[in-house]
């Protein structure tokens, strides 16, 4: 069949023209065309004209395309002419593969303007996406004080004395009295953290006489587990003196209300660093060995000074003698 609108030679039932993509089940009113076909090139000549304008070639005669459209109207569909005129004027044209311009009429140029839907929803993700990153990067629903401007720690206004770390801050409009705000001075603060390290040394002392004592029944008769378990608890107990020893010396006495009492304590926490420290070394030997009872003047060594006396019972008693003197006691600024 003909193509209607641009005249190409198609396959019949098709519902639209491959060429124009014309709708070929809904056909519009096509206009007769004015002129003949050319049987060489298959363009359309105008009416009246000899020759091709294309190509060259001279027409047929324009009475024979008078007789064969009167022939069509009067019913016969054959056309029946003459031998030499029973060729149509009309040839099949020779599309070519590229398609044809789009001249903005074509429902299916239409249709491939609109964007697919798969992009549609990639786009509409990516939009949704950026949103919601926006909004979590501004609210920071994970922490909820990320932009609060307000202080975390209390806030020391002097170096030492008062009025000290304020704890909380009130001005003129707070509806609670000056009787329930609390300021600790400087020098009380110091008391107060002195008195703390003061009972962790006595409770320490008490463990490493615990350690000394177990020493004294394990460390050459007992089993390896025994002599194990009391060397990692010696190690323990070395560790967790030096720490205090370091709180201590951090303690800030600049005012000097208590400037002796950090130094009484430091002199205790040493005395008993130096009894732990000879206990450790003895644990360590005796939890090493393989034969303790061979092995009692090599794991008692550190235990025994050069004069021969006990270093163990000689801090000991130094601490002993001191501690209950140097107890922090409370002093007016």
């Amino acid at each position: 069949m003909i193509c209607p609108n641009c005249g190409s030679n198609i396959p019949d039932g098709l519902a639209k023209c491959p060429a124009c993509h014309v709708d070929l089940e809904h056909p519009k009113e096509v206009h007769k065309a004015e002129g003949v076909w050319c049987e060489s090139c298959g363009s359309l000549v105008p009416d009246g004209a000899t020759v091709c304008p294309h190509c060259g070639m001279p027409v047929g005669r324009q009475e024979d395309a008078g007789i064969r459209e009167s022939a069509i109207e009067a019913g016969d569909a054959t056309g029946d002419l003459s031998s030499d005129r029973e060729r149509t004027n009309v040839m099949p044209r020779i599309e070519s593969a590229i398609p044809p311009e789009d001249d903005g009429d074509s429902p299916v140029a239409e249709h491939d303007r609109m964007p697919r839907a798969r992009v549609l929803l990639i786009t509409m993700g990516i939009a949704v996406a950026a949103v919601c990153g926006f909004v979590l990067l501004v609210t920071h629903p994970w922490n909820p004080e990320a932009f609060d401007t307000r202080a975390k720690t209390d806030a020391s206004t002097s170096m030492a004395g008062f009025p000290g770390t304020i704890t909380e801050l009130k001005g003129q409009d707070s509806s609670a009295s000056s009787d329930s705000t609390k300021v600790t001075s400087g020098d009380d603060a110091s008391y107060k953290k002195l008195s703390s390290y003061y009972k962790k040394l006595v409770k320490l002392e008490a463990k490493v006489d615990a350690s000394e004592k177990s020493f004294d029944k394990v460390a050459y008769s007992g089993t390896q587990t025994e002599r194990q378990s009391g060397y990692e608890n010696a190690q323990s107990l070395v560790y967790e003196i030096s720490n205090l020893i370091d709180d201590i010396k951090q303690v800030d006495v600049t005012s000097g209300t208590y400037a002796d009492d950090r130094s009484n304590l430091t002199s205790l926490g040493n005395y008993m660093r130096n009894r732990m420290d000879a206990l450790y070394d003895a644990w360590k030997r005796c939890a090493k060995s393989t034969d303790p009872q061979a092995d009692q003047k090599i794991i008692a060594a550190p235990l025994t000074d050069t004069d021969g006396s006990s270093i163990t019972d000689r801090y000991k008693k130094l601490f002993e003698e001191n501690y209950k003197d140097w107890k922090p006691q409370k002093k007016s600024s």
